[in-house]
């Protein structure tokens, strides 16, 4: 038995599973889409969707970066006047 393979070569046997194949694929992306729409769904929650809310909480958390950077430039000078003051004592 001869099976017409058309121009392109493929059997109607070979088509069938390239279209299953084609169709699981479909089913997983779809799935994935869903997967991410309510990861998203869920961080519209999380931030209230209110871009002014999302927008002071920014601002705040750079306000509170800047003192913290502030803080942390004080400690080390004190930490660097500490290993001055140790290496006197050590070389004396």
């Amino acid at each position: 038995m001869v099976v017409s393979q058309g121009r392109t070569g493929h059997t109607p046997e070979t088509k069938e599973i390239t279209m299953t194949r084609l169709d699981s694929a479909k089913k997983r992306l779809e799935a994935a889409v869903a997967r991410l729409e309510t990861a998203v769904a869920g961080n519209d929650r999380l931030t209230g969707d209110d871009p002014q809310a999302l927008k002071a909480k920014v601002a705040a958390a750079q306000k509170e970066n800047v003192a913290l950077a502030r803080k942390t430039g004080q400690v080390s000078a004190r930490v660097d006047k500490a290993i001055d003051k140790i290496r006197l004592v050590l070389e004396t």
